[in-house]
């Protein structure tokens, strides 16, 4: 797992592994099929995953693009099969692993880009690492950083709590925040900072703004 971690972290290289479609969606389409061969206990969790498989593809009765509707679909059988490899792990720290060592090569894109240097394409003026958004950076970032410290692993965060402020992504600094409280303090008051958060960011927003929210 810390292999396929370190993959997934750095296969996508904006404009030469990948444009449009990250390069990772293809990774895990040719690995996750392999946890196939091993069946798991049918729980809860797996009886809502086929229910939202089955409403999904009974989404193509009103879907207005079936090209837009396969990519979906698509996406929903990475999801159940990363679902169900997890199903079949007893310890994910390997893969927690071997995602903050491939981040350590997008933090350090990163720092290269707040230096004016661009080795990859990018979104401009944003600072994203190997994932051409920063947005996307930073909320990856974040998610990786709260399951290291869940499990304990401290010292693989300080590079990744870099990359995450030269992100500069307010969405993922919420998401490591109200992480890290619910890990920490208690559930609730995470739930309370993320209130918080949205009542802030909206505001903040112009008329036009909040106009575009609610449409």
């Amino acid at each position: 797992m810390f292999w396929l971690g370190l993959l997934l972290a750095i296969c996508f290289v904006p404009g030469y592994t990948g444009a449009s479609i990250p390069t990772q969606w293809a990774v895990l389409s040719i690995v996750l099929p392999l946890g196939l061969w091993r069946v798991s206990p049918i729980g809860p969790g797996h009886k809502l995953f086929l229910g939202f498989i089955a409403y999904a593809a009974a989404s193509a009765i009103w879907s207005v693009n079936p090209y837009t509707w396969v990519f979906g679909m698509w996406l929903v059988f990475i999801w159940a099969l990363a679902f169900h490899w997890g199903t079949l792990l007893a310890d994910l720290r390997p893969l927690w692993k071997g995602l903050a060592v491939g981040m350590y090569v997008s933090v350090g894109v990163a720092i290269a880009q707040a230096f004016d240097f661009a080795p990859v394409e990018a979104v401009e003026t944003q600072i994203p690492g190997l994932f051409f958004n920063s947005s996307l950076f930073g909320v990856t970032l974040s998610l990786v950083i709260v399951a290291l410290v869940a499990h304990k692993l401290w010292w693989y965060t300080p590079p990744l709590a870099l990359g995450l402020i030269l992100s500069g992504s307010r969405g993922g600094l919420l998401i490591a925040t109200v992480g890290l409280c619910a890990r920490f303090i208690h559930p609730l008051f995470a739930v309370a900072v993320c209130l918080a958060g949205a009542i802030g960011f909206l505001s903040v927003l112009d008329p036009t703004d909040s106009q575009r929210l609610q449409i």
